[in-house]
């Protein structure tokens, strides 16, 4: 296609690179591929996880029993055994 024959020739020309180049979704996570019952598994235990870390930043802040972060620290491990046939350790519990 030729340009530079009429007085907007940048937007005739950009619109030709938009029409040639489609336009790809690259923000976000990526979707995890799982059937019903393992996605409201994956999800309970992704809660729970997000339950325990309150928790622990509560007790970080609060009165800092040890006792009682070793327990929460415990339970945090044992769900990310719990989540790895489910689809994967997320990244951020790493």
């Amino acid at each position: 296609m030729i340009f530079h024959t009429v007085p907007n020739c940048w937007l005739d020309r950009a619109i030709a690179e938009l029409d040639s180049k489609p336009v790809l979704e690259t923000r976000g996570r990526k979707p995890i591929n799982l059937s019903d019952p393992i996605r409201e598994l994956r999800n309970k235990v992704l809660r729970r996880k997000a339950s325990v870390s309150q928790r622990i930043e509560r007790e970080m802040y609060g009165e800092m029993r040890p006792s009682k972060l070793l327990h929460l620290m415990e339970l945090a491990e044992k769900l990310k055994e719990e989540i790895e046939p489910l689809g994967g350790v997320p990244e951020s519990w790493r």
